[in-house]
């Protein structure tokens, strides 16, 4: 990634204020309590001037091309692209030329999201799904989760992913009530169209160890939504700054030993770690499908 070309808006000195490379990904990521699966899927950051979402994408597109090439593991099997849907009646033909430049496009990620004018965000959500696409949602304001249901409602056969457990501010945010969060949770997993990734780790005490305190919210959402319905996200390289766990391997335990003490069958394990993602995506190790 060429990232002298993106002029990303993050704090200068922050953990996204840095050039990552496919190598630092290896080295923080294996080896680890979690099996790796052969691909991931690159999700675009938020935090870049909307003329360049494009760009972001066939940027992606290009290393995932080099990858591929030299036979560099694990590869790139899909783009989630960031998007802005204020431009409601172009936003379509966005889409599209993110496709022309990036294949690998499996998702959009719009941010931040109109939560006041749920037309517009139907109306975009509809051109996501006309393409074929999943639909990623990461919230801005915690109220905002219970706001989700209808949009999720309105659009059944569009694959839409709640970011981060439906928490707020990764990292550092702190973690929501649970009654109203847990509540709001088992509301929209009643919608077969809703998965849920499992990431993003928070504390809101920090006298507590961290993963005594995310631990009813992960079991919960598994629950749920299910295995197949929950899809392990590694967030690296936020996660290196994720309060309490501070590195990938930190969390791949913490889901691995979760996973023990919900005692999940080896299916339901390769549900949770691989076809989850793979089925909501539609991307395999061969590329998308």
């Amino acid at each position: 990634m060429d990232w002298d070309r993106l002029r990303y808006t993050y704090p200068t000195g922050t953990i996204f204020h840095h050039p990552w490379t496919h190598t630092d990904y290896v080295k923080a990521t294996s080896p680890s309590a979690l099996q790796p699966s052969g691909g991931f899927v690159y999700m675009s950051l938020v935090g870049l001037p909307p003329e360049q979402h494009i760009l972001q994408c066939e940027l992606a597109q290009h290393e995932a091309e080099r990858l591929a090439a030299v036979g560099s593991g694990p590869l790139m099997l899909g783009i989630v692209t960031s998007a802005d849907v204020s431009q409601r009646e172009g936003f379509g033909g966005f889409l599209d030329e993110v496709r022309a430049v990036a294949p690998l496009l499996c998702g959009v990620r719009p941010f931040p999201l109109p939560w006041d004018d749920p037309a517009t965000i139907i109306s975009a959500a509809r051109e996501i799904q006309a393409r074929g696409l999943a639909m990623d949602v990461l919230l801005a304001e915690q109220a905002q989760l219970s706001e989700l249901y209808a949009i999720a409602a309105a659009l059944p056969e569009l694959p839409i992913v709640l970011n981060h457990f439906g928490f707020v501010k990764i990292p550092g945010g702190d973690l929501p009530d649970f009654e109203w969060w847990a509540a709001q949770i088992t509301h929209l997993a009643a919608l077969p169209n809703v998965m849920v990734k499992i990431s993003g780790g928070q504390r809101a005490d920090h006298s507590v160890d961290a993963r005594s305190a995310v631990r009813p919210f992960a079991a919960h959402a598994i629950r749920c939504f299910g295995y197949e319905r929950c899809i392990f996200n590694g967030n690296w390289f936020v996660v290196d700054a994720q309060d309490g766990f501070f590195s990938y391997r930190a969390w791949a335990q913490f889901v691995d030993e979760l996973l023990g003490e919900l005692r999940a069958t080896e299916d339901e394990r390769d549900w949770l770690l691989r076809r989850a993602g793979e089925h909501a995506y539609k991307v395999t190790a061969c590329g998308r499908s």
